[in-house]
């Protein structure tokens, strides 16, 4: 039992925090099977999966201890290799909140990544203008089941105006993603500690009725020449930024 649960994984690639331990396998196994191995020499080998392989400087970056493992290599060194990144709970920093405002978003791949973003970077709440699109298989696909665990609202667009000013009276400053004349570059940008993201339409970006009500309208400088980024990927370059500058810094 131990060497199909515990020791082949391993010796394949398998995160130490995701193999079964003796204890549990001792605890629980029922089959006539021997749980644990008796054999040293097998359960002290090298993985001959990894013992060839080494990791090259010029083909990768620096990756941090805490992301990686050592794997034996054949050169009597140690080589890096990718890992799954384990998450903690973490407390949020006490008056900080990012709400992200996706209202006019109407396309389920798009809506289900922003949600997988959110979730990942610990986004206070979501908005759509729909829970339906939640279902569909476009969000599924994308979201990765972020939306089990993702705070998510319904707002309609034509109900934002509202819901920004509410948002407003609480204490939060409204931040539209959007290219105008009096935008800032995100990365000039301070974000406030309780900040509402509004994001535009796919096509048409965050109609003037309410870019007129928005605090600041920031930008993501470009050095190509295509028009956008995805709604998505802009959203979370927007989202990064506020995580470093507030709740990580």
């Amino acid at each position: 039992m131990q060497t199909v649960f515990a020791v082949l994984p391993s010796k394949t690639g398998m995160p130490p925090e995701e193999l079964l331990v003796d204890d549990l396998l001792q605890k629980f196994n029922t089959s006539p099977i021997r749980s644990l191995s008796s054999d040293q020499q097998f359960l002290s080998a090298p993985s001959l999966v990894y013992s060839g392989l080494s990791k090259s400087s010029s083909c990768a970056p620096e990756i941090n201890d805490n992301e990686t493992y050592d794997a034996y290599s054949e050169d009597g060194g140690s080589a890096l290799f990718q890992r799954k990144i384990v998450t903690q709970e973490k407390n949020k920093r006490e008056g900080c909140s990012l709400v992200v405002v996706a209202s006019l978003v109407d396309k389920p791949n798009n809506l289900g990544g922003l949600c997988r973003t959110c979730e990942i970077f610990g986004v206070d709440t979501l908005v759509i203008a729909d829970p339906i699109y939640a279902a569909d298989p476009g969000f599924k696909a994308l979201s990765m089941s972020a939306e089990k665990k993702q705070r998510i609202e319904a707002v309609r667009p034509d109900g934002l105006l509202n819901f920004l000013a509410d948002m407003r009276k609480k204490g939060y400053t409204v931040v539209a993603a959007e290219q105008t004349t009096d935008s800032v570059a995100l990365h000039k940008f301070s974000f406030p500690q309780k900040t509402v993201l509004l994001l535009g339409d796919e096509k048409e970006g965050v109609p003037v009725q309410l870019l007129r009500y928005v605090d600041h309208t920031v930008e993501i400088e470009q050095l190509g020449q295509t028009r956008s980024l995805n709604v998505h990927v802009s959203a979370a370059l927007f989202i990064a930024k506020y995580v470093e500058q507030v709740l990580l810094s």
